[in-house]
């Protein structure tokens, strides 16, 4: 019974090792269809002017600072779905542009200022506070620009979410009014 199992398996790795590709390599296929770009990623820009924000609360109390609301119909829950909605601001310096993800914290001589975004359907607030609540006041212009990525949970390896330049150049969105 050994040597009959033996002589089966012998006779199959003969069998399997014997075969070897015979023949010259056939011609390569036809070309596949075009592929479309798949990111369907856009990004909005505004500016905020000095005389735009809003105040809120009262200056020196708890929950006090200004405010200001920016409308669009392609912040929708629909335009965006299960997406990333990231926020910039847009310093310009004499070295060019440079963009700051928010929410971010500045700490300077005149105190600490943060700015937060809170994205809700259709409109994007932007919230700027001081440590001591008392209201802040621009005397410039200031930009924003909204990076959309509909339908994106989690950005891929490498991309850092913090750096404008790396998701522009990872997703190439288009840019909206």
């Amino acid at each position: 019974m050994k040597k009959s199992i033996f002589v089966l398996l012998a006779g199959a790795m003969l069998t399997i090792s014997s075969c070897s590709k015979e023949g010259a390599v056939g011609p390569q296929g036809p070309q596949g269809p075009a592929g479309t770009n798949a990111s369907t990623a856009f990004q909005l820009t505004f500016t905020v002017n000095p005389q735009d924000w809003v105040s809120y609360g009262t200056s020196g109390s708890p929950g006090a600072g200004i405010g200001f609301q920016y409308n669009n119909q392609n912040l929708s829950f629909a335009s965006v779905g299960q997406g990333a909605v990231l926020v910039y601001q847009n310093i310009n310096t004499t070295a060019g542009n440079s963009y700051v993800q928010l929410p971010y914290t500045n700490y300077s001589s005149s105190g600490q200022i943060s700015f937060k975004p809170f994205w809700v359907d259709g409109a994007l607030y932007l919230q700027d506070t001081k440590l001591d609540w008392t209201f802040d006041s621009w005397s410039s212009a200031l930009n924003f620009t909204v990076v959309v990525i509909p339908g994106t949970k989690d950005l891929p390896v490498g991309v850092n979410r913090s750096d404008y330049n790396s998701i522009v150049n990872y997703y190439h969105p288009k840019t909206v009014k």
